[in-house]
């Protein structure tokens, strides 16, 4: 076993940093070393590798990722896309033939890839260097504010040089921290470490001032404290839970339920332009936070009292009050202590107008770049064009983010429904987050998390609600890694979802065999409940698609149908036999794509016992075993798919 020793690491305010020694990791390096920068205000992630082989060599740099990806059209950038947030990542130093590709989330073909691996959703993001001795490559992680062009790169510094920055200067809004902030009569706020807007659908909500009382928006303020709001629109009731307290307000009341406790509101809880708003100081009290009031209109929510001064606070007001436009637009991370900004613009634009809205005389200067004059601070405006405008990312239903191989032709899916529509499902144990129910009955049948159900314990349970009492003539399941696991089930059916009669004990699936069919007696159910009772090899229950039909022949059509959702991953047959691969793709969204079987890849692990040829047809040519590879590559994205073979012996 090898380690990576620590060699140096410093932290500073904004800056810190850590270089360890790889060499030791590698029979192949001479010498090797990493080092890790969080650089920028600590905003930026530099990553860089310093290496030299003992030979010319081929290097692989990996990294995981769970957003959506698009590689810019030279290769040396992408940008991850995650829930609203963004991240540029780009290659700042390396070889001229050093860029981004993508592939699945799995090993390499030619790797190890033992089943107790858990499964990773996403894709895997790589660069490829071959023919290299010395290595010098650095890569960089920056997050991107809504509407930010790409910055300027980060100096490459040999890592020998790498240093803290000696500054311990931070501009106000990186002092706030998780400090609330928000300004009567102003749709801007502060919360997150971020500059936002009370409410991002509405400009016209804001706080207020009413029978001299300060009223505060619900949501805004305890979601971004922690808390997790609901709304019960039959009764007009507001709760907000945090970890400590349930409170519950409802519209027109005085009265605010704090854990079961009545507190008297000086205002009623009211609405405007669709939220509900009440007395600032009641909220945050019942929330355990503090408040700080200027008489400006200036209010913090805080955990702990706090005292500013004059000049503090007055940055705070103008970080709020200061707004920038681009086009009419705001520019969400215009901070007033910042002077220098990158705005990004569609291919080919002309620089926009830049407006400003403010209590302040602003001087504009239009151009690119674009200058604006405050209280005599000049604030520059780049205009930087979307690198990635028009590039397909991984998140397309045009991109495969897996390859599906089967040794059947797939043939045309039907133009009707060949299975009952499932209107909801629950489970004995709740890992919807990990295994999710819907991953059941989506038309996917696949291996990953998002796409199956799986859970620990014999007697663990699915029940799937049909919306209505139905016929219910058979059930097909397909049990998660099938063919290497067999499982039991009793399956009970119902009508009211009170009373259960069970119409198969202990349904049993064939080793092997990716689907398998039940009969239920054509009875008469809406809800169906489907318990594991033996798994063959673990206390794990797993179910990765299952089917319900209300008649033989919805059944036989469906079945028909099925080398769409199930993929063979291995042959047995005989020698001298041979069959044609189908080839199909399915993306990040689960959708199907058209794959040419022409543009695959098709390879064997042993030719001399299954030999597969351009077109995916395979010849089975003397008894063992081998594995097949299919690889394929769209826009960037690498997939990859494996078949193990096992060939018999011919007999008549």
């Amino acid at each position: 076993q090898y380690y990576a020793d620590v060699l140096r690491s410093e932290s500073g305010t904004n800056t810190a940093y850590g270089i360890v020694n790889m060499t030791d990791t590698n029979h192949d390096y001479e010498d090797a070393k990493r080092g890790v920068m969080m650089t920028g205000n600590r905003d930026v992630i530099v990553l860089q590798d310093e290496i030299t082989a003992k030979a010319a060599s081929e290097y692989y740099w990996f990294v995981n990722c769970n957003a959506e990806i698009t590689i810019a059209p030279d290769g040396k950038s992408a940008r991850w896309e995650y829930e609203g947030d963004k991240m540029l990542v780009r290659i700042t130093q390396g070889p001229a033939d050093a860029k981004f590709e993508i592939m699945q989330t799995k090993p390499l073909p030619t790797s190890p890839d033992p089943e107790i691996q858990p499964d990773i959703p996403g894709h895997k993001m790589f660069i490829h260097i071959t023919n290299q001795q010395q290595l010098n490559l650095t890569v960089e992680f920056v997050p991107l504010k809504e509407g930010e062009g790409i910055p300027v790169p980060q100096p490459i510094v040999p890592l020998a040089d790498w240093s803290v920055d000696g500054s311990t200067q931070k501009t106000t809004s990186q002092t706030l921290n998780d400090v609330v902030a928000l300004k009567v009569d102003n749709p801007n706020a502060f919360a997150r470490g971020a500059k936002t807007y009370v409410d991002t659908n509405n400009l016209d909500i804001k706080p207020i001032v009413q029978n001299g009382r300060t009223l505060v928006p619900v949501r805004f303020i305890s979601e971004n404290i922690g808390a997790t709001v609901s709304w019960d629109d039959a009764t007009q009731t507001v709760g907000i839970k945090t970890k400590a307290k349930y409170i519950t307000l409802q519209l027109g009341s005085d009265q605010m339920m704090v854990d079961g406790n009545a507190v008297t509101l000086d205002v009623p809880a009211q609405e405007i332009g669709g939220r509900t708003l009440i007395p600032l100081r009641a909220l945050v009290e019942a929330l355990g936070k503090e408040v700080f009031w200027d008489d400006r209109g200036l209010i913090l929510i805080t955990d702990d009292p706090v005292t500013y001064d004059a000049e503090k606070i007055n940055k705070i007001i103008d970080l709020l009050d200061i707004r920038v436009q681009a086009d009419g637009k705001e520019i969400k991370f215009f901070d007033s202590e910042v002077y220098d900004y990158n705005v990004e613009i569609a291919k080919g634009a002309a620089a926009p107008t830049i407006s400003v809205i403010s209590d302040k005389e602003a001087v504009v200067t239009q151009g690119s770049p674009a200058t604006v004059t405050i209280d005599g601070k000049t604030y520059t405006f780049n205009f930087v064009e979307n690198a990635f405008e028009g590039v397909i990312g991984t998140g397309s239903d045009s991109v495969p983010k897996t390859l599906l191989v089967s040794v059947k032709n797939a043939g045309a899916l039907p133009t009707y429904q060949t299975y009952l529509d499932i209107k909801s499902a629950a489970s004995s144990i709740d890992w919807s987050e990990k295994y999710p129910m819907t991953g059941t009955y989506d038309g996917i049948i696949s291996e990953e998390t998002q796409n199956r159900w799986s859970a620990n314990g014999v007697g663990s349970w699915m029940l799937y609600d049909l919306g209505e009492v139905k016929t219910l003539h058979s059930v097909a399941i397909s049990g998660y890694k099938a063919l290497s696991r067999s499982y039991k089930f009793d399956i009970e059916v119902s009508a009211d979802g009170v009373n259960y009669t069970k119409v198969c004990s202990e349904a049993q699936t064939t080793l092997g065999v990716d689907r398998n069919v039940f009969k239920l007696g054509d009875v008469q159910a809406r809800f169906v409940r489907v318990t594991g009772v033996y798994s063959s090899n673990s206390t794990w229950i797993g179910i990765s698609e299952i089917r319900f039909y209300d008649s033989e022949q919805m059944e036989k059509d469906d079945q028909s149908a099925w080398n769409h959702y199930f993929y063979t991953s291995s042959i047995n047959a005989m020698v001298g036999q041979q069959m044609q691969l189908a080839v199909e793709g399915k993306s990040k969204n689960g959708k199907f794509v058209a794959v040419n079987i022409t543009d695959v890849k098709f390879t064997s692990d042993d030719p001399e016992v299954a030999s597969v040829d351009a077109n995916g047809v395979v010849t089975l040519k003397k008894v063992g075993t081998t594995t097949l590879r299919a690889e394929y590559e769209s826009y960037g994205v690498k997939t990859y798919s494996t078949v193990a073979v096992n060939v018999e012996p011919f007999t008549e």
